[in-house]
């Protein structure tokens, strides 16, 4: 029996974050530069976002880069 993995997959949290600011796909890629069609890739899981597209991603919804690399998986919170 496999567990069921806690970390919500990137493409979701970039679907959820862009759904909660009412934002579409189009919107989303004039702000950060980065082609619909890419963010729809990146939306349905089939391809791992580069530094330089999460730098722009998380410049468009407000967010920190760190954040934003925690959430794809590129860089893990170490606790003391």
């Amino acid at each position: 029996m496999q567990e069921k993995s806690s970390v919500q997959p990137f493409g979701d949290y970039l679907r959820e974050l862009r759904s909660q600011r009412r934002m579409d796909l189009k919107d989303v890629s004039e702000i950060c530069g980065v082609a619909v069609a890419r963010l729809m890739a990146l939306e349905s899981g089939s391809g791992s976002p580069n530094r330089r597209e999460l730098r722009q991603l998380a410049r468009a919804f407000r967010m920190s880069g760190e954040t934003m690399l925690l959430k794809a998986g590129q860089m893990r919170l170490i606790l003391d």
